[in-house]
C-alpha cells in the first residue's frame, strides 16, 4: 500500500520483474477489478488475471503457472480421472483416497493401504491385481500352484507386463497436481465397462477449476 487512495498490486510487485516505480498502480475499486476479474483492453479483452487456489482461501496467484506449481506441490491430482477431468484438485492425501474409496476400486490389501496408491478403474482390474500379486503369493508362500488371472478374465497376460498388475496411481509424485498428465491407466483389457469408473466423478470431493483455466487461456 502507498496511500488512502491508490496501491500496487502485491502479486505484481512480487513476481513481476520490474523496478517498483514502474509497477502499476489502483485505486481502490481498479485493485478489486485487478484481482478479482483481471485487466482488460479497452474491448475488455483479458490481458492479465491472477487465478486463485480456491483450496486456500482464494489466495492469488502471478499466472497459470505459477497456480499449477503450487497445485503440484501442495494438492493432489486422481490419475484415473485425469484424461476426462484434467483440472479437478484434491485438497489434500486424505481427501484423494475418500475420492478413490467412491469413485474407484482401491486394492485395500495392507501392503497396498501403505502406498497408498493402489487404485483401479473396473472391479476387473482390481480382481486381476488380487489374483496376481496378492492371491498368487499366497500361494507361493503356501508350497499351492499359482492362480491364472489371465484365465479367469479371458485376457492374454503377456510376459513382460508388470508384475504388480495394473498401477494406476502408483506413486506420490503422480498423485500430485499442477494439471499435468500422470502415468494413468492401461484400460482393463479384454474386461466388460460396465462398471468402469475410469474418469467417473461420483464424488463431489475435488474443486473443479476449468473455469479458472478457461478464463486465463
Amino acid at each position: 500500500m502507498v496511500g488512502d487512495e491508490v496501491t500496487f498490486s502485491e502479486v505484481c510487485v512480487e513476481h513481476r520483474p520490474i523496478l517498483l516505480s514502474e509497477q502499476k498502480l489502483y485505486d481502490f475499486e481498479m485493485y478489486k477489478i485487478h484481482l478479482e476479474e483481471g485487466d482488460t483492453d479497452t474491448s475488455n479483452n483479458l490481458l492479465f488475471y491472477h487465478p486463485p487456489c480456491e483450496l486456500c482461501d482464494g489466495k492469488r496467484f502471478y499466472n497459470l503457472d505459477a497456480l499449477k506449481a503450487h497445485i503440484r506441490n501442495e494438492h493432489y491430482q486422481c490419475d484415473i480421472c485425469k484424461e476426462k477431468n484434467p483440472y479437478v484438485v484434491y485438497r489434500d492425501l486424505n481427501d484423494l483416497k475418500k475420492h478413490f474409496n467412491m469413485s474407484h476400486f482401491p486394492c485395500h490389501e495392507p501392503e497396498c493401504l501403505e502406498n497408498h496408491f493402489v487404485v483401479f478403474g473396473t472391479p476387473q482390474e482390481l480382481e486381476y491385481h488380487t489374483d496376481k500379486i496378492h492371491r498368487r503369493n499366497k500361494n507361493i508362500r503356501g508350497g499351492k500352484s499359482t492362480f491364472d488371472a489371465g484365465v479367469l478374465l479371458g485376457v492374454r497376460v503377456e510376459e513382460e507386463e508388470d508384475d504388480e498388475g495394473y498401477y494406476l496411481q502408483n506413486d506420490r509424485n503422480n498423485g500430485r497436481g499442477g494439471f499435468r498428465g500422470g502415468r494413468g491407466g492401461r484400460g482393463g483389457r479384454g474386461a466388460s465397462n460396465a462398471n468402469d469408473r475410469s474418469g467417473a466423478l461420483v464424488d463431489k470431493i475435488g474443486k473443479d477449476y476449468t473455469a479458472i483455466v478457461r478464463l486465463v487461456l
